[in-house]
């Protein structure tokens, strides 16, 4: 092979390589670089965490967050889910721009009580894509 396309294909790497290591942390199991992990608590309650890295905006944190805790509720027969003990790493993002979402939810088969602010519809959030949604992205949850 030519030392020109060695050159090329080499640059080609770096460049793409330096453009992926910039971009915010993808929908993605818990890795370096962020995602998310989940883990059952008892038969219907689970936590449920999403970490960025230092490129991701905290609306696309809370997006994915929600978008987890829907899939969470599907793939395990419920309807809905409440969120309960929610915290938001704020603190952490301030040592090593990482942030972070967790909560515990509680799942429910049935309809979402309109009345609790906390109760989303696991197959409207879903439905709905909360990372792609303006509206379900400027959600900030209490």
């Amino acid at each position: 092979m030519k030392i020109k396309t060695i050159r090329k294909i080499a640059g080609m790497t770096a460049l793409t390589f330096l453009i992926l290591a910039g971009c915010a942390t993808p929908y993605q199991p818990y890795s370096m670089m962020g995602g998310y992990f989940d883990k059952r608590i008892d038969e219907n309650t689970f936590h449920v965490f999403f970490s960025g890295n230092g490129y991701s905006k905290r609306e696309m944190e809370y997006a994915y967050f929600l978008h987890r805790c829907a899939e969470v509720t599907k793939n395990n027969g419920f309807d809905y889910f409440v969120i309960q003990n929610y915290e938001d790493f704020k603190v952490l993002a301030t040592y090593d721009r990482r942030g972070g979402v967790q909560a515990d939810i509680k799942l429910f088969k049935g309809a979402a009580p309109s009345a609790t602010a906390a109760a989303y519809d696991g197959q409207k959030v879903l439905k709905e894509d909360a990372p792609h949604n303006k509206t379900l992205r400027k959600i900030t949850l209490q």
